[in-house]
């Protein structure tokens, strides 16, 4: 193995989230790169992963990954959050190697003083790697320099993949399934709760499914109830991926409407959770917005306007009257999860870490 790199990281599994998995999948799914991990995510420690406190983070990359390091030709400290960027900088300039960064959501929108410091490494860091245009902008704009930055669409291995694609009976009506953290207003979950309150009375949504936990999920099921759909909507919280997997082979159309939130500066990164869905054999239903604008790949994903109801209303009409244009779609969710090949995605990561904007290309592309 001719590079090495050095992963610093807060989330990484047993965390769980989409950026605990994407890293864990861009750095095993590899054959460019060889890694080690320190983390701050307590869990098993080996040969390839350390848990560490962060404030024992940079003593622990620059000791006892130097000697690791210096034995590949080329080799790299990556930060696997912008506001580690620092840390790798520093490391690296120990291991006289080069730095890298990760970056994906809504910490490159800096929210005080504080932020604007932990961001300010950015501008000297070797390479950085956004997973979406949006997430490339941002990070440009809080101070990355434009040549070194490249985007790598994330393409993982999904949890679970449908054998076939779900099929309707007749004169049943759609049911509709996403799956969020419930923490974030930006989720613009109430527009899912009002879709079905519209279509539910008249035979077009029979359910609603949202998946997944946090502290808004009493505000939720309040909500539905309110607009006279609670017992339509389905909040069961936590699931397993093998829980979640049963469920949808149950669901007829994925939905994911989140949106870009000047309030809360928030946003989707990317949008996982839509390659997610289109494993399932689903058709999905996307909020036209940041990174989730990446993630969205017809023809089996719609980008509709997040803030407009009566858009998702209708497009939603459209798959129960027409069954044969959301199975359509449903083939052609699955037939591309298939074609998926497991390791482009993390070829691609380590090559626009290794040659910024020379990472090559994937079906949408890997560029700035």
């Amino acid at each position: 193995m001719t590079a090495r790199g050095l992963l610093l990281a807060l989330d990484f599994p047993p965390a769980s989230g989409g950026i605990s998995r994407l890293l864990e999948d861009w750095i095993v799914d590899t054959d460019v790169m060889e890694w080690r991990v320190i983390t701050t995510t307590p869990g098993p420690q080996s040969a390839r992963r350390a848990y560490m406190p962060l404030r024992s983070m940079l003593r622990v990359a620059a000791k006892d990954g130097a000697a690791w390091c210096r034995q590949a030709q080329e080799r790299m400290v990556v930060a696997g959050h912008p506001y580690l960027s620092g840390l790798a900088v520093a490391a690296a300039s120990v291991i006289r190697a080069r730095s890298g960064c990760v970056v994906y959501g809504r910490e490159l929108v800096p929210h005080g003083i504080k932020h604007r410091l932990a961001l300010m490494p950015l501008a000297a860091v070797g390479s950085v790697v956004g997973i979406s245009d949006h997430s490339a902008t941002l990070a440009i704009a809080a101070g990355a320099r434009r040549n070194r930055v490249t985007v790598v669409r994330p393409r993982l291995r999904p949890f679970w993949v449908a054998s076939t694609i779900p099929r309707r009976p007749p004169g049943r009506g759609l049911r509709l399934v996403t799956v969020s953290r419930l923490s974030e207003g930006y989720k613009n979950l109430e527009l899912l709760l009002r879709l079905t309150a519209v279509l539910h009375p008249l035979g077009v949504v029979d359910r609603l499914t949202i998946v997944g936990g946090g502290p808004r999920h009493g505000a939720l099921r309040d909500k539905a109830i309110a607009l006279g759909v609670g017992d339509v909507v389905a909040l069961p919280g936590h699931l397993t991926d093998d829980e979640i997997g049963r469920l949808l082979t149950g669901c007829d159309v994925g939905l994911f409407a989140s949106r870009d939130s000047i309030s809360e500066r928030g946003f989707e990164g990317f949008g996982l959770v839509v390659h997610e869905l289109a494993a399932a054999g689903l058709p999905v239903l996307v909020g036209a917005a940041a990174g989730a604008l990446d993630a969205a790949v017809e023809p089996w994903a719609r980008l509709l306007d997040p803030d407009d109801l009566w858009s998702w209303v209708e497009a939603v009409e459209e798959l129960y009257a027409s069954e044969a244009t959301r199975a359509g779609m449903g083939e052609a969710a699955l037939d591309w999860t298939l074609s998926a090949e497991p390791t482009r995605s993390a070829r691609d990561f380590a090559c626009g870490l290794l040659h910024p904007r020379a990472a090559g290309s994937n079906e949408q592309g890997a560029t700035v």
